[in-house]
């Protein structure tokens, strides 16, 4: 991927950069990889170099003339969208490690290099950087999911439940982005799911202050009388046996769901029936108890990961 206008330790030249671009008469737009500030050998005279990649066009453009489902499966992104979204994240974390933030960052910033095997790679021109701070950066998480919300609407696709998960986490989740993003659980099967909720219990004492935090989404369910369901309160009333489950805690609705996953074949029929029959009824289940869970159990885990 190519990025920034300006990479630390050396300070953003925009009106140098512009005017470079701007004077660039070619077929091919060209986008700035790099712009240091190098020092000559005679008089230590300072100078400075542009690093430059070659472009077919802009992001754009390249939308434009993608058909629907190229880029989207009803509503939710393809890997070939997704990808560039992941990279795109993975860039911005890249600058703000360096102590530096992006600045305005829009759209009109991004560009497609159609490499030799004719695969679109992004390309990004930052038309600016600033010292990192707290404000900065939220801000510039908000002009990333600004981007992806974009493509939605060039298409007049409405994301579903899962991708607008997707899309609400970047900013959230900030460290290790490109490896999170990619196994986010948008497109988890069943598999994937059960043996992420074995896993998310496994060390009770780093997730269970994060899972019951106010700020974590999570909540034991209720029905529409404001009491915990019939067929959870059974789970509640069986796994006593075995450990127990305080309802001012959001984690232990997280471990009930993980030993019920684990011993479903011990329960009696009737509550099996109530479940679906199986251990995929029972993650069904889980995600009409509490609509986005795995996000919200995936985000609990990773957000203050290092």
């Amino acid at each position: 991927m190519a990025a920034h206008a300006a990479a630390d330790p050396f300070e953003p030249q925009k009106q140098d950069q512009e005017t470079v671009i701007c004077r660039w008469k070619r077929k091919r737009r060209p986008v700035a990889c790099n712009f240091y500030k190098c020092i000559q050998s005679r008089n230590d005279i300072p100078n400075r170099a542009l690093v430059i990649s070659e472009v077919n066009g802009s992001f754009g453009k390249w939308l434009s003339l993608r058909k629907e489902n190229e880029l989207f499966d009803q509503c939710t992104m393809r890997p070939l969208l997704k990808n560039m979204v992941i990279q795109l994240v993975g860039l911005v974390e890249s600058v703000l490690l360096k102590n530096k933030c992006p600045v305005g960052l829009s759209m009109k910033d991004l560009y497609i290099k159609i490499l030799h095997n004719g695969t679109a790679k992004l390309q990004v021109l930052i038309p600016e950087v600033q010292v990192a701070s707290q404000g900065l950066e939220v801000k510039a998480w908000k002009s990333v999911r600004t981007i992806v919300d974009g493509c939605f609407a060039k298409f007049k696709i409405v994301p579903d439940e899962a991708t607008r998960g997707f899309i609400s986490s970047i900013g959230i989740l900030t460290k290790n982005t490109e490896v999170l993003f990619a196994d986010f659980p948008d497109q988890w099967d069943n598999s994937r799911k059960g043996a992420f909720l074995m896993e998310s219990c496994a060390h009770a004492n780093i997730v269970s202050s994060t899972f019951n935090a106010k700020d974590s989404g999570l909540r034991w369910p209720l029905g529409q009388d404001g009491e915990t369901p019939w067929v959870l309160q059974q789970l509640i009333y069986r796994g006593q046996k075995f450990s127990q489950y305080n309802k001012d805690f959001p984690y232990d609705y997280v471990k009930l769901c993980r030993n019920t996953y684990k011993h479903f074949d011990e329960l009696p029929k009737y509550i099996k029936n109530k479940l679906g029959g199986d251990k995929d009824g029972l993650l069904n289940q889980m995600e009409k108890w509490t609509p986005g869970i795995w996000r919200i159990l995936y985000v609990a885990v990773h957000k203050n990961k290092k």
